[in-house]
């Protein structure tokens, strides 16, 4: 006996809605802006605009669905400054 059971409904992949890729492109293209603006933080975009930033991703999720009424929106977290991660074996060190 399976330890989680799972439905046809979780099987079945849902379709990110084009308003998603939409605001990862805005992110893209204002990425400098954005970094200026909210240096280390998550932030929520949905048509065109940051609609919540914070420090703590539930409460910037909580937030944007509260704003916006839907919940896919797109969110990534602002790097402050630029960071060097060390190897992996994703991403190995070369030489």
């Amino acid at each position: 006996m399976p330890i989680i059971e799972t439905t046809k409904e979780m099987m079945t992949p849902r379709k990110i809605p084009e308003y998603y890729w939409d605001a990862s492109d805005w992110v893209g293209q204002h990425s400098i802006d954005l970094q200026r603006e909210f240096p280390d933080h998550w932030i929520a975009v949905f048509d065109g605009q940051v609609v919540a930033a914070g420090k703590d991703l539930g409460e910037v999720r909580d937030e944007a669905e509260q704003e916006t009424g839907v919940e896919d929106f797109y969110v990534e977290f602002i790097e402050g400054k630029p960071r060097f991660y060390p190897c992996s074996a994703r991403f190995p060190c070369s030489g």
